[in-house]
């Protein structure tokens, strides 16, 4: 669950500091109220140590990339292994990270295809086409720091 958010309809639960930090320990997400009388989410994070929206927002891009590349394979008779096939299940696959980029999931995309010429024919005979791709993630603010000198 994502941090800092208020649940409709849901009660919050009264937490020690001592629970917390328990919670904290273990990655355990919750739903309590805090100090300031409020009741929100905190932490974010899955029992693995990686922040949720880290998670989903990886699984939602290659979800996506499934789909987008299987749709190349439905809206044609044939996807030939030739520079033209190529740039079709590129251009899917760049479509999708254009839109995770534009939803601030990930930056600094980069696409990688190889020429039909250079595909393995390991790769050929398996009718596989890799096409390598990179990308930073944008990530969120969980925890902010405000320091500052006052004269």
């Amino acid at each position: 669950v994502a941090a800092h958010k208020p649940l409709a309809g849901i009660a919050a639960t009264t937490l020690t500091s001592t629970w917390y930090a328990n919670l904290i320990a273990k990655n355990v997400g919750g739903y309590a109220s805090f100090e300031t009388g409020t009741a929100a989410t905190f932490l974010g994070k899955m029992a693995s140590g990686e922040w949720w929206d880290t998670v989903r927002n990886d699984d939602y891009v290659n979800d996506q990339i499934r789909v987008a590349l299987y749709n190349v394979d439905l809206q044609n008779n044939i996807v030939p292994f030739s520079d033209g096939g190529i740039t079709l299940k590129t251009s899917a696959l760049e479509g999708v990270l254009k839109d995770a980029v534009d939803k601030t999931i990930y930056t600094d995309v980069v696409v990688s295809p190889p020429l039909a010429a250079d595909v393995s024919t390991a790769n050929r005979t398996a009718r596989r086409l890799p096409i390598p791709w990179s990308a930073t993630r944008v990530g969120a603010v969980i925890y902010t720091d405000a320091t500052g000198t006052v004269s």
